[in-house]
C-alpha cells in the first residue's frame, strides 16, 4: 500500500465502513472521501479525525510506516536512531532559540531533522498560509530533513534560511 488512498480503502474495509458512512461521521461529502480514496491526493486536513474514526494511527494513514498497524515502509537510506525530533516555532528558528519540546517523527529520518509548528492567523496570507496553493492549517506540524535537500524537485515545499 503505497498511497494514502490505498491505506484509507484498507482501513475502511477493516472497519466495515463505507465511504458514505465515513463522510457522514466527518461531516463532509462522500465525493471528498472518494477523492482521498482515489489516490490523487497525498494529504487531507481530516487525517486525524479519519484515523480516530477508523481506529488507525495518523502516521500509518499518512505515511504507511507505523509498525503498530503491522505495516512498515521505510527509507532504507536513513536509520531511526531516535524516534523524536525537536519541535520549533518559526520565532524559535528566527532567533536561534532552543526548542522546548520534542515530537515523535512518523518516518525514518537522519540527524538534523526537526519539526516546525505552524502558528499564526489562518485568515491572513503568509508563507505557510498562502492565498492560493497548498496550505498548512494552524496547529500542523511539518517535518524537515535537511539531508534530503538534494532530492527536492519542482513543486516540493522547502524550508529555507534566508541570509543577507
Amino acid at each position: 500500500m503505497n498511497t494514502l488512498g490505498e491505506r484509507l480503502k484498507r482501513a475502511l474495509q477493516d472497519a466495515d465502513l463505507t465511504q458514505v458512512e465515513l463522510a457522514e461521521k466527518l461531516g463532509i461529502s462522500q465525493q471528498a472521501v472518494q477523492f482521498i480514496c482515489s489516490g490523487r491526493t497525498k494529504h487531507s486536513k481530516h487525517i486525524e479525525r479519519i484515523a480516530n474514526i477508523l481506529n488507525v494511527s495518523p502516521e500509518w494513514l499518512t505515511f504507511g510506516n507505523d509498525t503498530s498497524f503491522g505495516i512498515a515502509e521505510t527509507r532504507s537510506t536513513y536509520s531511526l536512531s531516535n524516534i523524536t525530533v525537536p519541535l520549533y516555532t518559526i520565532k524559535q528558528l528566527d532567533t536561534n532559540d532552543k526548542p522546548s519540546q520534542v515530537v515523535r517523527c512518523p518516518y525514518d529520518f537522519s540527524p538534523g531533522t526537526f519539526a516546525l509548528l505552524i502558528e499564526g492567523d489562518p485568515t491572513a496570507a503568509n508563507a505557510m498560509h498562502p492565498s492560493y496553493g497548498r496550505a498548512y492549517p494552524v496547529g500542523s506540524i511539518v517535518f524537515a530533513d535537511p539531508a534530503q535537500a538534494n532530492e527536492c524537485k519542482n513543486g516540493d515545499i522547502v524550508i529555507a534560511e534566508l541570509t543577507d
